[in-house]
C-alpha cells in the first residue's frame, strides 16, 4: 500500500535489491511513495545511487516524517509532489524506478498501475533500466480475483516493457524492462558483495523463485485487460478481493474512493469526469 508500513525488514530489501541488483551500477533511482527510513537505508548501499523521493500524497508525507527519523543524506532529493504532473513534467532518466503502490484500494492508486502512468514510466527510463512495483496476494493459490488483478497489471506493464518477470516474496514485484533480467539473484549478490539481513544467499533460492514464477506467469490471462484512466480495472479486481476475503458491497467502496478522489483533487473539473467514468465503468462490470 501507500502507506508507511514500518520496520518490515525483509519486505523493505526486497522492494529495493530485487530491481537494483539488475543494474551494473545504479546512479539515478526514483521511488515513487513508500520510501520510509528503512527503505531509503537500503538504496544508500549502492555508493553511486542518487534517490529522487517522490511522495504524491503531502499528508502522507509528513505523517512519515513524524513517524519515523528522516535519513540526513545529500544523496536523497525529497520531493513532496503528486506523481503524475511531476512524471509529466519531469525530463530526467532514471536507471531505477520503483513503485510503491501496492494493491490500488483507491481510484487515485489505480492511477499509478495506468497503462497512461505505465507509458509514462517506460520514457523516464534508461535503455537498461528497470522498473518494479508489486502487490499483495496469495500467489500459492490465487482466487479468480487475484488472478485477474495479477493478469491486468501484467498485462499493462507489458505494453511498455519487453520483459516483465513475475518475482515471488512477501509481496508479488513485477520486475520489467527493455533488455533481459537477470535470473539468479545470488550470483548477483556475491558479485556487488552487499551485505543484506534477509535477500541473501542464505535466504534467496533463486530455483525455487524461478519455479514459482514459471508456474504464475501460466496463469496469467491475457484477455484480462488493462488498467486505464477510464476503466480502473485493477481497483475492480482488487475490491473484488476484498468482496471475498470480507462477504461486503465492494461496489460501496468504489463509491467512497470517487468521492475520496474529488476531495483529493479539490474538484477539478477535468479530473472528477475522468474518475466519474471510471466508477462507472467498475460499477458496471461486475
Amino acid at each position: 500500500s501507500l502507506l508507511y508500513s514500518g520496520n518490515q525488514t525483509i519486505a523493505n530489501e526486497e522492494k529495493v535489491h530485487f530491481a537494483m541488483l539488475q543494474v551494473n551500477s545504479p546512479k539515478n533511482v526514483l521511488v515513487i511513495s513508500g520510501g520510509e527510513n528503512r527503505l531509503l537505508q537500503e538504496i544508500l548501499k549502492y555508493e553511486n545511487a542518487r534517490i529522487d523521493y517522490l511522495e504524491p500524497d503531502e499528508k502522507l508525507y509528513e505523517t512519515g516524517n513524524a513517524v519515523f527519523k528522516t535519513i540526513t543524506s545529500d544523496r536523497i532529493n525529497y520531493i513532496d509532489q503528486f506523481a503524475i504532473p511531476f512524471i509529466k513534467t519531469n525530463e530526467k532518466s532514471y536507471d531505477v524506478i520503483l513503485l510503491n503502490a501496492g494493491n490500488p484500494h483507491t481510484i487515485v492508486q489505480s492511477t499509478f498501475l495506468s497503462v497512461e502512468f505505465l507509458g509514462k514510466i517506460a520514457e523516464h527510463l534508461n535503455e537498461d533500466g528497470i522498473f518494479m512495483t508489486y502487490i499483495d496476494v496469495n500467489y500459492n493459490y490465487l482466487s479468480d480475483a487475484e488472478r485477474a488483478l495479477t493478469s491486468i497489471i501484467f498485462n499493462s506493464i507489458s505494453q511498455y516493457f519487453k520483459y516483465v518477470r513475475l518475482v515471488p516474496g512477501e509481496n508479488l514485484y513485477f520486475l520489467a524492462s527493455n533488455v533481459p533480467t537477470h535470473q539468479n539473484f545470488v550470483d548477483l549478490l556475491k558479485e556487488k558483495k552487499l551485505y543484506n539481513e534477509f535477500v541473501n544467499e542464505y535466504y534467496i533460492d533463486d530455483a525455487l523463485l524461478n519455479q514459482k514464477a514459471k508456474t504464475l506467469i501460466h496463469s496469467i490471462d491475457e484477455d484480462a485487460g488493462l488498467n486505464s484512466y477510464f476503466h480502473p480495472n485493477a481497483l475492480r479486481a482488487t475490491l473484488k478481493i476484498w468482496n471475498e476475503k470480507t462477504g461486503k458491497n465492494y461496489l460501496l467502496l468504489v463509491f467512497v474512493t470517487l468521492l475520496l478522489a474529488i476531495a483529493y483533487f479539490k474538484l477539478d473539473r477535468s479530473s472528477v469526469s475522468v474518475f466519474v467514468a471510471g466508477f462507472t465503468g467498475a460499477s458496471v462490470q461486475t
